[in-house]
């Protein structure tokens, strides 16, 4: 410290020092050197406000403590690295004024050291509304934002999409009862009043999830098993709206429940039609398979498939050369390649080799076609209702030897099975609604059930 007594008193202040005379201190504690956007955006900066923060500097000292001519940057690389950007676009001179701060009185370790450690970032609501207030006011775009204030595009575009959320949520986050994590839930929709009611109802658990999970509620989850066997894009071309997680580019919800309902029910049928070209008695298409009704029916037996000489020599050599790919793979360290081949071989053979319903059964039983757990089509072939088993003679008569009604539903021309069952119980429904409405249509009903029975007619 003693050499900097030499310094005059008077110097000790703010000065101009043409930026060629500038130089990069080896007292400054920052060795990881700043990166090319932080640069471009602190040139940017300077370019438009001016220097708003003075680098602070120290005199170079040569031989017996006499100075150089030159200065030290001990806090205010990045500033000189700016404005040595700015020269090489020709936007200032090489001797450029640059005013400084001269300091010889403290310690330039601990100058340096708390500049780049005692900072305290904006709060991110104060950041939206600066940005937006640049935005709507000046006309300034986010690159432009980004450019002089030294944050990435998609920052400020993210404090951008906080202007969604209810100025009294904001005013939570601001006072520590909400965190980010949380607010940025709400930008799921623009309906200040449901947000409010929605974190207002919120039990123990406020969680993002159980946010978005309110806000969302009767919409469908971009990830839904439905939405996946659609695709967003045949979802948006059918007249679908997509409600986004401002927040969450790839997510989403699909606000249209029916429609995609409705597409899932015709991408079936339409799935089902290969599926009725096998020649099944009957195909019936829903999106959830019915498993409670499956479990009762029974199932044709299958057969292993009859395979013409061609499809037997094919059958042999692919498996003789799956046989000569396994044992390399378990000498050698296998390549992908390798056990693409291996997985490729494995379903033709199985293709091959897989069993199949007899010819003359297909006649008698169904399939269905439903949706599966990944999105994908699901079929089961080869179940018989009670109406598809053989009965003896006289079974499912009457007493006047007319064949009896079936009570399971049948497929009628243009309707599946299942939604010929399914308008039957509305229907039912509705008479049953009808008679409760009606006490005396009902006492009549019933009247008329048991007068044959007590008469012996």
């Amino acid at each position: 410290m003693s050499n900097r007594k030499n310094i005059p008193a008077e110097a000790r202040n703010i000065v101009m020092v043409p930026l060629g005379k500038l130089k990069k201190s080896p007292k400054n504690v920052r060795k990881i050197p700043h990166t090319t956007a932080e640069i471009e955006a602190l040139a940017a900066s300077i370019a438009s406000l001016g220097m708003l923060q003075f680098p602070i500097i120290e005199p170079e000292l040569g031989p017996k403590d006499k100075p150089t001519g030159n200065y030290l940057v001990n806090a205010g690389e990045g500033r000189r690295l700016a404005q040595l950007l700015r020269v090489k676009r020709k936007e200032i001179k090489k001797d450029e004024p640059v005013p400084c701060i001269l300091d010889v009185e403290h310690n330039a370790t601990e100058i340096s050291l708390a500049e780049n450690a005692i900072r305290s970032n904006m709060h991110p609501a104060d950041e939206y509304e600066a940005f937006a207030e640049l935005h709507n006011k000046e006309g300034m775009s986010a690159d432009d934002i980004a450019a002089r204030f030294g944050v990435t595009p998609a920052v400020v575009k993210q404090r951008f999409k906080l202007g969604a959320v209810s100025p009294a949520l904001l005013a939570l986050y601001r006072e520590g009862e909400m965190n980010l994590e949380q607010l940025t839930a709400f930008t799921v929709t623009d309906d200040h009043a449901r947000q409010e009611e929605v974190w207002h109802s919120l039990g123990y658990d406020q969680s993002r999830r159980s946010i978005l999970r309110a806000l969302t509620e009767g919409q469908v989850s971009i990830e839904d098993r439905r939405a996946v066997f659609i695709g967003i894009e045949a979802y948006e071309k059918a007249g679908g709206t997509i409600i986004r997680d401002l927040f969450d580019e790839e997510g989403g919800y699909l606000a249209d429940a029916a429609l995609l309902n409705r597409l899932v029910r015709e991408k079936l049928q339409t799935a089902a039609e290969s599926v009725v070209a096998e020649g099944w008695k009957w195909v019936e298409v829903a999106p959830e398979f019915d498993y409670s009704r499956t479990s009762s029916m029974a199932t044709l037996d299958t057969v292993p498939k009859e395979l013409t000489a061609e499809d037997q020599q094919k059958l042999e050599a692919l498996q003789e050369r799956l046989e000569t790919l396994s044992n390399d793979a378990e000498q050698d360290d296998p390549s992908e390649e390798t056990f693409n081949e291996i997985e490729r071989l494995e379903q033709q053979i199985a293709a091959l080799t897989e069993d199949v319903f007899r010819a003359e059964d297909i006649g008698r039983a169904g399939a269905f076609v439903a949706l599966g757990r990944e999105g994908e089509v699901r079929i089961e072939r080869g179940y018989l209702r009670p109406e598809d088993e053989p009965q003896e003679d006289g079974e499912g008569k009457n007493e006047d030897g007319v064949e009896a009604a079936s009570k399971a539903p049948t497929t009628t021309e243009g309707l599946s099975a299942a939604l010929v069952a399914e308008l039957t119980s509305h229907r039912t429904a509705a008479l049953r609604n009808d008679i409760a409405d009606a006490p005396e249509l009902a006492l009549i009903a019933v009247t008329h059930a048991l007068v044959p029975t007590f008469l012996g007619t």
